[in-house]
């Protein structure tokens, strides 16, 4: 319990020295398309970690994600998501924190856009009628689902390839 509540605080020390070192205008600014692209990379990292369920590689892929969400606009959301899958105990806290993360990232995509440096699909799986359907993020069209990589040759689809730029 005590290893716990010292990571908590760590984390927030981590949280207020970044925003302490940075404007205090960033937390208020729109974020802008190349803001939305310095998250990609990581997040695509996480995303392919969990693809291989290797937790170990989706919390390492979390923290530079999570330093590069807290230089942008507040968004908690975001934050908050990156936050627990880098706390991650197992796959399975990383992977329900990991829906959260898509669909802040997905709005990021389409409301805000991006440079079109990177190609962005995307991907959709309904496991069941009563689950509802899993949906991610990829740069590629070769299924990784990061929620039930056993099922990644027979499930997975894409939905559709996203805008890049601005709407």
């Amino acid at each position: 319990m005590l290893k716990i509540i010292r990571d908590v605080q760590v984390w927030i020390v981590i949280l207020l020295l970044a925003g302490a070192a940075s404007p205090a205008i960033a937390h208020t600014r729109s974020p802008s398309p190349e803001y939305v692209d310095s998250l990609l990379p990581a997040y695509l990292a996480v995303q392919a970690g969990l693809g291989e369920n290797d937790v170990d590689a989706a919390k390492a892929s979390a923290k530079p994600l999570l330093a590069a969400a807290i230089r942008g606009p507040k968004n908690l959301s975001l934050s908050s998501s990156i936050g627990r899958i880098a706390k991650a105990r197992d796959l399975a806290t990383a992977r329900r924190s990991f829906v959260r993360l898509t669909s802040a990232m997905l709005h990021l995509v389409e409301e805000v856009g991006t440079t079109g440096k990177t190609n962005l699909f995307l991907w959709e799986c309904s496991q069941t009628e009563a689950s509802g359907s899993d949906i991610w993020l990829q740069s590629d069209r070769v299924a990784r689902d990061p929620y039930h990589p056993e099922n990644s040759l027979e499930c997975p689809k894409i939905q559709r390839k996203l805008v890049h730029q601005l709407p």
